[in-house]
């Protein structure tokens, strides 16, 4: 074939949605325009409409019909599966998120059980996330999961790098989708990420788009300005904060959204290469986005939640927890590389008149003491994180 182009068109129609399949095929031979007739006509428009109906029949009696969606069962190997969560169960003494964490692995699509982010799990599970974060670290000592770290582009949270190991890890990254340079920061550009181990399950790790809706569920609204254009647009938003930023201009912004503020507009302009707004904060509800581009050239301005830092495993996190420094001793940034930490909290503590302790009750219970209070301060912490 030359090239096929096809896909499938969800249309809204009163209370219900019209579904419109089509395709496209430019043969280069007579043999492949006799197979386009018979097997991509046919049998190709059967499949989809096949996965339509079903969907179809999950969506009016979910208790009665599978989502199909369901992983081939020969994909799963159940004897490596079995083994594999009777170790992670040694470790993993709750029953309710293990329970959980089994019924994803088996009945998620691909795309789910592919760079999982367990904080994410954990809300959606109802789950405490650092138990759930623990549950993955665990299920990587014990061959589940792979842990890939992650560093995502600053600007459009693209995964520009997935490392196996913190070793992977380079100072400076880039970015091809917004070509620019970043430094690699564990607080803010570096996640964690697990992914099914393809000895348990044979998940393919596909991105269909790189822009699509689905992969970027942060961002609310992104509008194209003509030169000298002026827009008025009305967007619903949640208390939290948003990030205003624009490919022509410099000058990338957070916002303040919360219930509080009496900002109902939020003015932003373009001026010679820079985002000048009027405000840092706006009022938690529908607003009015008023934005003005006044150079003599288009603009793509993008309005997204900061959701991101919210539901990531960084980097800082995830290493600054005891477990981790536990199941892996071995983990550390390759000598030479400096890797940035925005932030992060040091906790010092000191034993006072600790010299004389030594002389009066003796070495051997001095240091019995010294290393009761390091086991005292270690337990804590790793509870209260």
């Amino acid at each position: 074939m030359k090239d096929i182009i096809g896909g499938v068109r969800l249309i809204p129609y009163g209370n219900e949605t019209e579904l419109e399949v089509f395709g496209e095929v430019f043969p280069s031979n007579v043999l492949s325009k006799i197979v386009a007739l018979t097997y991509v006509r046919k049998v190709a428009l059967k499949d989809i409409l096949t996965i339509a109906f079903d969907f179809e029949k999950y969506l009016l009696k979910p208790s009665e019909k599978n989502i199909p969606t369901l992983p081939p069962q020969e994909l799963i190997d159940m004897n490596q599966f079995s083994s594999r969560i009777k170790e992670l169960e040694r470790n993993i003494p709750n029953k309710a998120i293990l329970s959980k964490f089994e019924n994803h692995l088996l009945t998620s699509s691909d795309i789910e059980v592919v760079r999982m982010r367990p904080f994410e799990l954990a809300d959606k599970w109802n789950e405490a996330r650092y138990e759930v974060l623990k549950l993955f670290l665990y299920s990587t000592k014990v061959g589940l999961l792979d842990l890939h770290w992650t560093i995502l582009c600053p600007n459009c949270r693209v995964v520009t790098s997935d490392n196996v190991t913190l070793k992977q890890l380079h100072a400076e990254s880039h970015c091809d989708t917004c070509e620019i340079k970043f430094g690699s920061d564990f607080s803010s550009s570096v996640e964690a990420r697990f992914t099914v181990n393809p000895a348990v399950r044979n998940a393919r790790n596909e991105m269909y788009c790189i822009g699509g809706p689905a992969n970027i569920p942060e961002v609310i609204a992104q509008l194209r300005l003509e030169a000298s254009e002026k827009r008025v647009e009305e967007i619903e938003l949640k208390t939290g904060t948003i990030r205003v930023r624009c490919y022509q201009a410099d000058g990338m912004r957070s916002i303040r959204v919360n219930e509080t503020s009496k900002k109902e507009i939020l003015k932003v302009s373009i001026e010679e290469g820079l985002l000048v707004f009027e405000s840092d904060e706006i009022k938690t509800g529908l607003i009015k986005l008023e934005i003005t581009n006044k150079p003599n050239e288009e603009a793509l301005v993008v309005l997204e939640r900061e959701s991101w830092k919210e539901n990531s495993a960084t980097a800082a996190i995830v290493t600054s927890l005891q477990d981790f420094r536990d199941i892996f001793p071995e983990e550390a940034v390759a000598p030479g590389e400096e890797l940035g930490i925005s932030s992060i909290v040091i906790l010092f503590t000191d034993l006072k008149n600790s010299t004389p302790m030594y002389q009066q009750i003796g070495d051997s219970k001095a240091f019995t003491f010294v290393e009761n209070h390091f086991r005292y301060l270690t337990e804590f912490v790793s509870k209260y994180h």
